[in-house]
């Protein structure tokens, strides 16, 4: 993208999504919840490539394409690796040293996180300018099952809250392609009028659905905590909810938690 085209609001929430997250790491009392930042990065990094690859004419190269990035990054990113090693060394407990170093070597080559790059890559390489792609029409259905996977069979699919992150990823470059397909400027309005009429009916019964299930089919122990956690998520400010509540994703008897991506998004896309 061009420096002319950097936006300075888009910026200010990779900011946030920065200090959210060290503040969950470095202040975790204070932040028990700034790990959601890593969420917010997964709709920018959609959202930004999107943003570049519609504002380049003809096909991208990808050896162009990652010459770049590894040029921007990749400094920065090994001195970071390192100075983190070496406050390992003099400030944290002598028990946590082997734990680091092992995880050193797959930070450096960029596999610790090889799941989040290669998805990166995939966008890049099968990205076009149409919105409706069966592609990502694909990538969706298997982040749904792997999340539905997560909650209802949780010791078959242990790595299936992976799918939200993959909703995030897709949110933000969606958002991009569809704004950058239209002239002139965006209404509001008719914005979040349009998505409410695609996405209301179907929630609000899925969200009674998953109620009905749980009165039939779940332990009642469980009962209270669901219908406390409906409200919030028929009006989509699970995010918040949780959050007050100190909370984490991991709940599994929380049906209902897994709406909470959907409050993220939606305090995204009013920012942007």
């Amino acid at each position: 993208m061009r420096r002319r085209d950097h936006r300075l609001d888009l910026q200010g929430l990779r900011g946030v999504a920065i200090l959210s997250v060290l503040g969950f790491h470095f202040f975790p009392s204070w932040f028990p919840n700034g790990y959601v930042g890593v969420d917010q990065f997964f709709v920018l990094s959609g959202f930004l490539m999107a943003m570049i690859l519609n504002s380049r004419s003809g096909s991208s190269n990808i050896f162009d394409f990652y010459y770049g990035r590894l040029k921007r990054i990749v400094p920065m990113y090994i001195l970071i690796v390192f100075l983190t090693l070496w406050s390992c060394i003099f400030f944290f407990p002598a028990s946590n040293l082997d734990l680091n170093m092992e995880a050193a070597l797959p930070a450096l080559t960029f596999l610790s996180n090889l799941w989040h790059t290669d998805e990166e890559s995939e966008y890049f390489i099968e990205m076009r300018r149409r919105v409706h792609r069966l592609d990502l029409q694909g990538l969706r259905g298997v982040a749904i099952l792997s999340v539905l996977g997560f909650h209802f069979f949780p010791s078959w699919f242990p790595n299936g809250y992976v799918g939200v992150d993959q909703f995030f990823v897709l949110s933000g470059f969606l958002m991009a392609m569809i704004l950058d397909s239209r002239s002139g400027s965006t209404n509001i309005f008719d914005f979040y009028y349009r998505r409410l009429k695609r996405i209301v009916p179907m929630y609000i019964l899925i969200v009674f659905l998953t109620l009905w299930s749980c009165i039939l089919f779940f332990p009642a122990s469980n009962l209270d905590l669901n219908m406390e956690a409906a409200l919030p998520a028929l009006t989509f400010v699970s995010n918040l909810w949780h959050t007050d509540e100190e909370s984490e994703y991991f709940i599994e008897v929380g049906r209902l938690l897994v709406q909470k991506s959907n409050g993220l998004t939606s305090a995204f896309e009013d920012s942007v």
